[in-house]
C-alpha cells in the first residue's frame, strides 16, 4: 500500500485501483471460523481512508475467495476490491 500512497500523493486527478487486496475492510467481510484480528482490519481501513479509497458495491454473491474445507469448516472472504 506504499505504492498506493506515494501515487495518490503525486496526482490530483481521480484514479482506480482493482486489485486483490488480501484484506478485509471488517469482519462482516468474512465467514468462516476467526475474526480477522482488530489491528489488522483498523490498519486497511485506516491505508484505504489516508489515499481516499472507496470500496464499490459488489452484486450477487459477496465472497470473493473460498478455502473449502468439510461443509462445517468452510471459510468465504471478500478479498478482492
Amino acid at each position: 500500500m506504499e505504492f498506493a500512497l506515494s501515487l495518490s500523493n503525486d496526482t490530483f486527478v481521480p484514479w482506480c485501483i482493482f486489485c486483490d487486496f488480501d484484506d478485509l475492510l471488517s469482519n462482516d467481510e468474512k465467514m468462516g471460523l476467526i475474526d480477522n484480528p482488530s489491528w489488522l482490519i483498523h490498519r486497511f481501513q485506516e491505508t484505504t481512508s489516508d489515499n481516499n479509497l472507496y470500496d464499490l458495491p459488489m452484486k450477487g454473491h459477496q465472497y470473493t475467495w473460498t478455502k473449502q474445507r468439510v461443509k462445517h469448516d468452510n471459510v468465504e472472504e471478500r478479498l478482492d476490491k
